[in-house]
């Protein structure tokens, strides 16, 4: 067993020997397997390990290591999408033998990853679209687990095994803001930052989101206007 996760009165094992998930009742009856109705009948996992997690919809994620693939699949078995694919160069794929070795959800269903060989860990939309890319310097070259869980506020937290150390991640909003909005808030805005006490709205945004909220200052409008268009701030 090498997982185990409870969505309301189910209970998903890992069973990594037989390389497949059991679904049990609070009673310990098995009420059916996860990962049975594909080519193989089973997951491929060359390193003996997987890892699973259940988002808020119950579909149930877990790692194919094998395949270097994350499967999705609905409580009775029926597997219902799979993203992931083998390679060196785009940060999107698995690196070396048998990634993603962890796995997570977050409340509003991303997926996150963890992989050995290149220690780090990455963020996906469901559907596989790769939105970021923490580590490797985060992490020690020798982790061969990097053990993941999200809180309700959807701050990650990943424990790095080697270093004996649990490292929490909150997503970041960068917002950008001009002249205008200095005058009208009565803010100091030199330096590239904004130089005004916004500790209310970082607070309710660490409190309900799990974000930290980051302010850039663009004495120029058409900058940040670019800015916006660039993707290197949120909003403005």
């Amino acid at each position: 067993v090498s997982a185990i996760k409870i969505f309301k009165t189910d209970i998903l094992v890992a069973d990594a020997s037989a390389r497949i998930i059991r679904r049990f009742d609070a009673s310990g009856r098995q009420l059916g397997l996860i990962g049975d109705k594909t080519k193989t009948k089973t997951f491929i996992l060359p390193n003996g390990k997987m890892d699973l997690d259940v988002d808020a919809a119950g579909i149930v994620r877990a790692t194919d290591t094998g395949r270097h693939q994350v499967t999705a699949w609905a409580l009775d078995g029926t597997p219902t999408a799979r993203f992931g694919k083998f390679g060196m160069s785009d940060p999107a794929d698995f690196v070396g033998c048998c990634n993603p070795v962890n796995l997570a959800t977050t409340p509003d269903g991303k997926v996150v990853t963890a992989e050995k060989m290149v220690a780090r860990v990455k963020v996906y939309e469901p559907d596989g679209r790769l939105l970021a890319v923490i580590g490797p310097e985060q992490f020690d070259p020798k982790c061969t687990q990097i053990y993941l869980a999200v809180d309700s506020k959807g701050r990650l937290l990943a424990a790095d095994p080697v270093r004996r150390e649990i490292k929490v991640f909150a997503q970041v909003v960068k917002i950008g803001v001009n002249e205008p909005f200095c005058r009208e808030t009565a803010s100091t805005c030199v330096g590239g930052d904004v130089a005004r006490d916004y500790g209310p709205l970082a607070s309710l945004a660490r409190e309900h989101a799990g974000a930290e909220v980051r302010f850039t200052y663009y004495p120029v409008e058409e900058d940040l206007v670019r800015s916006v268009a660039r993707g290197e701030v949120d909003g403005a």
